[in-house]
């Protein structure tokens, strides 16, 4: 049986846009988002919205609640942030995280983590996308932010250096 992945709202916003929501679903393990994270998601008019609609609907994604754990203000997070770890930590799942405090949290509760660059490495090693460069350079035309170290890891671990 696959893991779970729950995923934070940078993460799933970025898959989303990616068009990767199904292939990372059928390759790494089921997706989980909390609904603080898909409420996010969706909020507005936000780029992203409509794929992660679209998941949610023919179950490439399931919406859950956690259990009650430290509130975001206790952990200093973000809601969605707070309600992520607090669902990877429910379910003994792997969580999906980009944000650096909240990674340092999670680490700090003992919960499996990894991020969307590493995603990204994982589904070209399986032969799921073609290129990491690609996707990369797309997320930075999105604003999602992938600094130099990570970058040149990506690209030396798919081989694309």
């Amino acid at each position: 049986m696959s893991p779970e992945l729950v995923l934070d709202t940078t993460a799933l916003i970025a898959l989303a846009r990616l068009d990767l929501l199904e292939a990372v679903g059928d390759r790494l393990g089921r997706l989980v988002v909390p609904a603080a994270v898909f409420e996010e998601a969706v909020a507005g008019d936000r780029p992203g919205a409509a794929p992660v609609r679209r998941a949610v609907d023919a179950g490439s994604v399931r919406v859950a609640a956690p259990a009650e754990t430290a509130s975001a203000g206790e952990l200093r997070l973000g809601p969605g942030e707070a309600a992520a770890i607090a669902l990877a930590t429910t379910l003994d799942a792997i969580i999906v995280l980009d944000d650096r405090d909240a990674r340092r949290v999670a680490g700090r509760r003992g919960v499996p983590l990894t991020g969307t660059v590493a995603i990204l490495v994982r589904l070209k090693q399986l032969g799921a996308i073609p290129s990491v460069r690609a996707h990369l350079d797309a997320l930075d035309g999105f604003g999602f932010r992938v600094g130099a170290e990570v970058r040149a890891w990506a690209l030396e671990t798919s081989g694309e250096a």
